[in-house]
């Protein structure tokens, strides 16, 4: 069953973990994006929390980004993120072949080409 996106429209991102959405549809750019991955709705409290599609890294730096954000940007600029975050982990079997592709497809700068 595909994803019905048009739930994600009534959410807005605010500062910290959320157990459920409030009533003002508040929940963190991580807890959206979990949603937006098809799985079930979830407190993210750190990066622990969210499943093994995601990327450390690029998680943690989104929760600090959506902790410590402006309110009035937040949404404007994270937003865009939700549905980009969910693949960004490099975990064996999951990007494994990224570093190999970045080996063959060096830039042509870097040998010296151009």
């Amino acid at each position: 069953m595909p994803f019905d996106f048009q739930q994600l429209a009534n959410f807005r991102l605010a500062r910290g973990s959320h157990k459920q959405p409030n009533k003002g549809g508040n929940i963190c750019v991580n807890e959206a994006a979990v949603i937006a991955a098809g799985f079930q709705y979830r407190e993210i409290r750190d990066v622990s929390c969210l499943p093994d599609c995601f990327s450390r890294p690029v998680s943690e730096y989104a929760i600090y980004l959506n902790d410590f954000m402006m309110h009035r940007v937040r949404n404007e600029l994270l937003v865009p993120f939700i549905t980009r975050l969910p693949g960004t982990s490099d975990a064996l079997g999951q990007g494994g072949a990224r570093p190999a592709h970045r080996r063959r497809n060096r830039s042509p700068y870097r040998r010296g080409r151009v």
